[in-house]
């Protein structure tokens, strides 16, 4: 055989075992991600946790193909499309209505369903399926992730008295890491920390130094999801399943050596060993005095994403250590039909990047934790100008008094809402009694909202599918919010 033939055959079947390792691995993570989601977002113990039978049909259905995916790492194609297609439907049940981190995983669940349904015409080859789907995923991510950064170039994030970076900083300094500096001084370190890192990251992740880019990330993110409050995890458990993808095959190989030399750790073994060390922590918390019995649910979900947190930092930065730099760029080209399909996508999240500046919505618009405000006509972004395609960011109510539940939950503070998002929680409610104040205006009784014109007039058919806001601080300034 001649030499060159050898050595690009070896090439090429190199890079197909670390195609294979970066599938496995991507399918595992991707999942545990979506059981984070699913665990983090019941609010028991604190309020009742009754689910809609719409929503326990899918989220029982994401659970069952998860744990199907983790016992079948290896010929998890169909398991793992049947857990994507779960996942898209358990989205599509409250899209546009979700969270920024529920927004972005049903952006990629939308790009890999549409993958996976070509694959399985294919035969079924995870392998083939992740190949294909990585670099719309990356494209989402990198979009996604962008305009989080971008939103946090505010004056209310640069102020230590109210920016999500210094109150997180306080927050681990006060409940969790208590030798930790909490000072004014260690605040501005971690709001510009901040911004260094969330600015870096998308160029770093498409360079050859993508390995350590993808340690360094996952630590700050890792670090900053000890906030329960903020329920960081949900997030920081997809950015480690989407960061798996930039890394290079360099690190992947050296992860399937390392997994060669230990091959004692099979999966169930390994998910044996992490229920042991929950377990264990536990009751050494226990035996501490400080276990709460009243918070154990709490303290499973931390326990359990600090305990995968490490286990997957610590595997991939000694691969990244024990590796080459990369010797090719990441994959970012998108082609064919289904490219048009993640084209598509990718615009679509950078519209909603993009929403809070040209007056649309104020959630699932990618500005998690940033203290962006873009209503009442008191923008706080440095530099990104501000157009107003709608009123709807600008005309506020401010609530007196009232029945509706989420009404009342939301405005506990004195926030004041959009006077399109009290219409349509009156409409979702049917019934209910307000008093609100909109604008500088007198005072309004509704004793039940179903016979008020103003609130029950219809809306547009694309204002339900485009607009979602957040409520607004009626003092101007813009607090910490997801």
């Amino acid at each position: 055989m001649d030499p060159q033939q050898a050595t690009l055959g070896g090439v090429g079947a190199a890079h197909d075992a670390s195609d294979a390792v970066r599938a496995r691995g991507f399918a595992a993570f991707f999942v545990v991600a979506g059981l984070f989601h699913v665990v983090n977002q019941i609010p028991w113990p604190k309020e009742p946790f009754i689910p809609t039978p719409a929503r326990l049909a899918t989220e029982v259905a994401m659970v069952a193909a998860a744990v199907w995916v983790l016992a079948r790492p290896r010929d998890a194609f169909w398991p793992f499309l049947v857990y994507v297609a779960a996942a898209w439907l358990h989205g599509l049940r409250e899209v546009p209505r979700v969270a920024n981190h529920w927004w972005l995983t049903f952006l990629i669940t939308s790009a890999l369903l549409a993958y996976g349904v070509g694959e399985a015409r294919r035969g079924g080859s995870l392998t083939r399926f992740v190949s294909a789907a990585a670099p719309a995923v990356r494209w989402l991510l990198l979009t996604g992730y962008a305009f989080a950064a971008l939103a946090k170039f505010n004056d209310a994030f640069l102020d230590p008295e109210v920016s999500c970076a210094s109150r997180a900083w306080v927050d681990i300094g006060t409940k969790w890491y208590t030798w930790l500096p909490t000072g004014p001084v260690w605040q501005h370190v971690a709001i510009f920390a901040t911004l260094a890192v969330e600015t870096a990251l998308p160029v770093l992740l498409l360079t050859r130094r993508r390995g350590p880019a993808v340690v360094a990330g996952a630590l700050f993110h890792f670090l900053i999801s000890f906030t329960p409050i903020l329920r960081v995890p949900d997030f920081c458990s997809l950015l480690f399943a989407t960061w798996w993808l930039f890394l290079p095959d360099e690190t992947m190989g050296s992860l399937a050596r390392g997994r060669r030399m230990v091959p004692a750790w099979t999966t169930g073994r390994t998910l044996g060993a992490a229920v042991g060390a929950v377990a264990l922590l536990a009751l050494g918390q226990a035996a501490a005095g400080r276990f709460d019995p009243g918070q154990w649910f709490q303290s499973l979900r931390l326990t359990s994403f600090s305990l995968y947190g490490m286990t997957w930092m610590g595997a991939v930065a000694l691969a990244v250590a024990s590796a080459p730099t990369a010797s090719r760029p990441v994959g970012m080209r998108l082609s064919g039909p289904l490219g048009a399909w993640a084209a598509v996508l990718v615009v679509v999240t950078v519209g909603s990047g993009l929403a809070p500046y040209v007056g649309l919505r104020t959630r699932a618009s990618l500005a998690m934790f940033s203290n962006l405000r873009t209503e009442d006509h008191r923008p706080n972004h440095l530099f990104m100008p501000q157009t107003y395609l709608t009123d709807a960011q600008l005309d506020l109510v401010t609530i007196v008094e009232t029945d509706l539940a989420k009404v009342r939950k939301e405005t506990a503070n004195g926030e004041r809402l959009t006077w399109w998002e009290l219409r349509y929680r009156a409409q979702e409610a049917g019934h209910g009694r307000v008093v609100y104040r909109r604008g500088a205006a007198a005072p309004v009784t509704v004793e039940d909202v179903a016979d008020d014109a103003a609130l029950m007039a219809p809306f547009a058919w694309w204002e339900t599918r485009v607009h979602i806001f957040r409520p607004v601080d009626a003092d101007g300034i813009s607090r910490c919010q997801w």
